[in-house]
């Protein structure tokens, strides 16, 4: 189990850090967006590299793999870039909704599956069960596997 959270952590680390997009281009946009609407010019490569460093990316790709690894075991998530809060507040903020979601997609699922294969095993000769059945081509069919009298032998 450690080697494939071990795994599954190494892929999103991944994902998020070198696909292009991330906080660290958005905000290089948005600040030269503003300065070029008051009619200053773009953002010079110091100031390039002071963003890169508050997000940590003046540091090497094994270096921030780890540093964000205790964060997640401590469960440290960080601020969200979106909402501009702590990621554990809005996480625990939207929690009730989806497990309100995934409770009731649960339960809807159960209450509807379980009773129609209920029906279809107990109704498996009206009409309705063998519409609902595809009909299997004749080599699957069960008169197909039954051993001839040739065989019985």
């Amino acid at each position: 189990m450690i080697p494939t959270m071990l795994g599954i952590s190494i892929v999103c680390f991944l994902l998020v850090q070198l696909v292009p997009g991330g906080p660290v281009e958005e905000m290089i946009s948005q600040a030269q967006a503003a300065a070029n609407m008051k009619g200053g010019r773009n953002l010079n490569p110091e100031q390039i590299e002071q963003i890169k460093a508050y997000f940590g990316f003046d540091k090497p790709l094994m270096e921030r793999y780890f540093i964000w690894l205790s964060k997640i075991v401590r469960l440290d998530f960080g601020n969200s870039f979106a909402y501009g809060e702590s990621a554990w507040s809005v996480i625990s903020s939207k929690f009730p909704v989806s497990l309100f979601f995934g409770i009731s997609s649960f339960l809807i699922s159960y209450l509807v599956c379980i009773p129609l294969g209920l029906a279809k095993a107990v109704n498996r000769k009206r009409l309705l069960c063998r519409q609902s059945h595809k009909e299997h081509p004749p080599h699957y069919r069960r008169e197909a596997h039954r051993p001839t009298a040739a065989h019985a032998n």
